[in-house]
């Protein structure tokens, strides 16, 4: 009986109390008959004590019965759900990291029986929400979603063993998943459910010859925050970022799957890989098992050499930030052929921007305002020089958001030569809307022009006299040289992009021809 009470005090659930006391009494009660018996074979002495010895052993065995029934129904309080793994002679308590998928959610019942789902956090980045619910506990349960103001929008029924799949089409929100078993959402068996505006496909980021940003997803997601780098040089820095709970590296690989290079496998802060790369296409990856099949993984493309990131041109120059929100400009290099220069600076970045003119002095020349959203307009008059172009939030410039403006004198730089032979024009390879000049001259009426489109946006090359008459074109095309061929007579003609938007944007010219 001693041993029963002692582990009545002893054992962790305390539900088991009253059968443990029930079935401690019962014992004591047949010793006690027992011991009567042996020292008195009078005993039972009469028919009176016969039936009272009955009632009573009668009554404490139908007493630790009904406690026996009364506490295998009443189930075990919430406690600490330990993963039984030991680390370092310490068992971690499970703290899983909620999913974030757009596939389905892996909802479990803790299988001990405890009144607890495996996770308290839910991530869905998609609108279509598909839980699998996974319940090997003994006790039934089911998982249902409600809004903010209680509203039940959808259950599994009630059940246990084996799973049940929920699928619903929710707005991005947050909402709360619990067991709507009574008393469970109370022990605690509920959670938050959080659904994500679906990802659109990232705009990729500008090439650029400063360090390459990229970061893991902080909130613990096997994913990098962009899927392309592009580099306009052959030497790629990559400053890799990594704030989130689960280690990380970032790994280099060619076409054929070889290993170029590969940061650290670490967790927290920065680290720097460098590697010199031949112009083309590669993988960059997580090579911790798993994390690549997970979606870790992107392409980085370089290209040769630096002036593709030059724009020259007589009218408006054109400068954007990155808009994933790197600290860097789409270019390093701008080249105006006028002392009158215009540069639209546009900021579709999450991070507050300028444009920052200095003489090689250092001297401030003129500025946008810092802002965020939209494009703003910077005109100076500049001498033939070079000067630096710059980001003066503070640490921006550091961070590599800076590049040359070059500004040559007279127009006639932008001009192509006159020839009796090819004349060569080609679209700006960054991507932007114009093309390498503004002026062509042909010095006989058998015009032909090389265009060269390296650019990733399709464009081509029309030419209309002064009333606006289409005289020929080449077709619309990305990648490669399209010639066009044709006899004009003497005068001055307009040479434009006939893409939706593109003649508007400056992709315009005028061709003389002599």
């Amino acid at each position: 009986m001693l041993a029963l009470l002692a582990a009545a005090a002893t054992f962790h659930d305390k539900s088991k109390t009253p059968f443990f006391i029930a079935a401690g009494v019962l014992v004591g009660w047949a010793i006690l008959v027992s011991a009567v018996g042996i020292r008195s074979p009078r005993f039972p002495s009469s028919k009176l004590q016969s039936r009272g010895a009955m009632v009573i052993t009668a009554v404490l065995v139908l007493f630790a019965a009904s406690m026996a029934v009364y506490t295998a129904k009443t189930p075990p309080g919430v406690a600490p759900y330990t993963t039984g793994i030991v680390t370092n002679g310490v068992t971690p308590q499970a703290t899983p990291l909620a999913p974030v998928t757009s596939g389905p959610l892996k909802l479990a019942a803790n299988p001990t029986g405890q009144l607890a789902y495996n996770t308290k956090t839910l991530v869905s980045n998609s609108t279509k929400v598909v839980i699998d619910f996974t319940n090997k506990s003994p006790v039934p349960h089911d998982v249902t979603i409600a809004n903010s103001a209680g509203k039940v929008l959808g259950a599994t029924p009630v059940f246990m063993g084996g799973m049940k799949v929920l699928s619903l089409t929710l707005p991005p929100g947050t909402y709360t998943f619990y067991c709507s078993v009574p008393g469970h959402e109370q022990a605690g068996m509920k959670g938050t459910l959080t659904v994500r505006s679906p990802s659109t496909p990232s705009t990729p980021p500008p090439a650029t010859n400063g360090p390459l940003q990229l970061a893991a997803n902080p909130s613990g997601q096997l994913a990098y925050n962009t899927k392309t780098l592009v580099s306009n040089s052959t030497k790629v820095v990559i400053d890799f970022t990594n704030k989130s709970p689960v280690p990380h590296d970032v790994t280099i690989a060619n076409s054929a799957g070889k290993v170029l290079g590969a940061t650290p496998v670490f967790m927290g802060g920065m680290k720097v890989l460098s590697l010199t790369l031949a112009p083309g296409t590669y993988t960059f990856y997580c090579s911790v098992p798993g994390h690549e099949q997970a979606g870790m993984k992107g392409t980085l493309t370089v290209h040769a050499g630096s002036s593709s990131g030059s724009a020259t041109t007589n009218g408006p120059l054109q400068l954007a930030a990155d808009p994933s929100g790197q600290l860097a400009y789409n270019t390093t290099t701008l080249t105006a052929s006028s002392s009158k220069v215009v540069i639209d600076f546009t900021n579709k970045s999450p991070v507050p921007h300028d444009v920052t003119i200095a003489n090689s002095a250092g001297k401030v020349l003129g500025h946008t305002p810092v802002f965020m959203g939209g494009m703003k307009v910077l005109s100076l008059t500049l001498p033939p020089g070079t000067y630096t172009f710059y980001c003066s939030v503070p640490g921006h410039e550091q961070a590599g958001m800076k590049g040359t403006l070059t500004v040559s004198a007279g127009s006639s730089s932008g001009a192509a030569t006159s020839t009796n032979g090819a004349l060569a024009l080609a679209a700006n390879p960054t991507g932007l809307l114009a093309y390498n000049t503004t002026t062509l001259t042909a010095s006989s009426s058998k015009v032909v022009i090389d265009f060269t489109n390296k650019s990733p946006v399709p464009h081509d090359v029309t030419i209309a006299n002064s009333a606006g008459k289409v005289l020929g074109k080449t077709p619309v095309f990305a990648g490669g040289t399209k010639v066009l061929s044709l006899t004009l007579p003497a005068g001055t003609y307009t040479y434009y992009c006939s893409v939706p938007g593109h003649e508007q944007a400056g992709m315009k010219g005028t061709l003389t021809v002599q």
